[in-house]
């Protein structure tokens, strides 16, 4: 069963789901993510991209993932470094998208110039 974006972070992510920004969010990262790429996973790719998105603007910019909390007089702890220190390892959202990725094929090509390229997944339809 194919699930719409919204319909994933209403589940995932109910913060983004009822931020007034959230059609923004979900612009953004529809943007960035490839129908080409992820295919019949594409909603799914832009939901967590969209969702990793609005984590890390509600931190403020703090990197890392949470490493504890503390309910009186509100405290949070991000750990840094290791193998989640890039973008996507400092949310769940991102570590999701990241397996996402893998499993979707891994790697990445940089293709320059103006030519008409298929899409580099079997099975999926040239994109448009």
């Amino acid at each position: 069963m194919s699930y719409t974006v919204l319909q994933i972070i209403e589940v995932r992510c109910p913060g983004l789901f009822s931020d007034p920004g959230r059609d923004i969010y979900i612009s953004l990262a529809g943007q960035q993510i490839s129908s080409c790429y992820f295919g019949d996973n594409r909603n799914l790719a832009v939901a967590l991209q969209a969702c990793h998105d609005y984590t890390m603007d509600q931190r403020g910019g703090d990197a890392g993932t949470i490493s504890s909390k503390k309910e009186g007089d509100l405290s949070v702890s991000y750990s840094t470094g290791g193998a989640g220190s890039t973008d996507l390892g400092q949310t769940s959202f991102g570590l999701a998208l990241r397996r996402l990725i893998k499993k979707s094929g891994g790697g990445a090509i940089s293709v320059t110039g103006a030519q008409n390229i298929p899409c580099l997944n079997p099975g999926i339809v040239p994109c448009e």
